[in-house]
C-alpha cells in the first residue's frame, strides 16, 4: 500500500513600488522551505511572474494528469479545456496572467488549490500537493540521471542538483531556505 503525503504551499504576493513578491512556504509536517521570489521590469505582469516563480520551485513534486493533447509549445487540452502557460517540462511561463498562472495547476493530477484570498493590497494561495515516496524516489533517480548527462547545460545540471537536495530534505526530514 501507498502511503500519500500532502505538501502544503503557501504563496503570499504583495508588491513594493513597481516590483512584485511572492513569499513562499512549503510544509508537509516532515520538512519546511521559505523564500521570496520577485519580478521587476517593464513590459509583462510582474504579478503572475512573481505566481509562477515560486510555484515552478516545487514543480518537481507534480504528475500530469493523462490524456492531455499538446498542441504547440505551451498549448494543452484535457477533455475540451484548454490551458495556456504551461509546457511538457510542468514549467508555468511568467506574464501571463495569475488567472493563467493558476488554471495551469488544473494540469496535475495531484495538486489542488485549497485557498485564495485577493486583498487590496496583496494576494494569498494556498496550494495541496499530494505525493508518496516512490513518487519523490524515481523524480531524485531521473533528477540525477539527468545532471549527470553530458548533454545537460551547466544551469538545468545545476538546477536538478538543488532539486535533489529538496528532494532528500523531503525523504529524510529537516528545513530549506532560500
Amino acid at each position: 500500500m501507498e502511503i500519500k503525503k500532502t505538501n502544503i504551499l503557501e504563496l503570499t504576493l504583495y508588491s513594493k513600488g513597481a516590483t512584485w513578491y511572492c513569499d513562499y512556504y512549503f510544509y508537509n509536517g516532515d520538512t519546511y522551505e521559505k523564500g521570496t521570489t520577485k519580478a521587476t521590469g517593464y513590459g509583462y505582469d510582474k504579478h503572475s511572474t512573481a505566481l509562477s516563480n515560486a510555484i515552478n520551485l516545487f514543480n518537481y513534486l507534480f504528475t500530469f494528469k493523462r490524456g492531455i493533447k499538446w498542441d504547440g509549445h505551451e498549448h494543452a487540452t484535457i477533455k475540451n479545456r484548454t490551458f495556456y502557460g504551461c509546457d511538457n517540462k510542468k514549467y508555468i511561463s511568467y506574464g501571463i496572467g495569475a488567472d493563467s498562472v493558476v488554471n495551469c495547476l488544473g494540469l496535475f493530477n495531484n495538486v489542488k488549490l485549497i485557498q485564495t484570498y485577493n486583498g487590496k493590497n496583496e494576494d494569498f494561495f494556498k496550494i495541496e500537493i499530494t505525493t508518496s515516496k516512490e513518487q519523490i524516489k524515481k523524480e531524485f533517480i531521473k533528477n540525477d540521471k539527468k545532471a549527470n548527462d553530458k548533454k545537460t547545460t551547466k544551469e538545468e545540471r545545476k538546477e536538478l542538483i538543488a532539486n535533489n537536495k529538496k528532494i532528500l530534505s523531503m525523504l529524510e526530514g529537516g528545513t530549506y531556505e532560500r
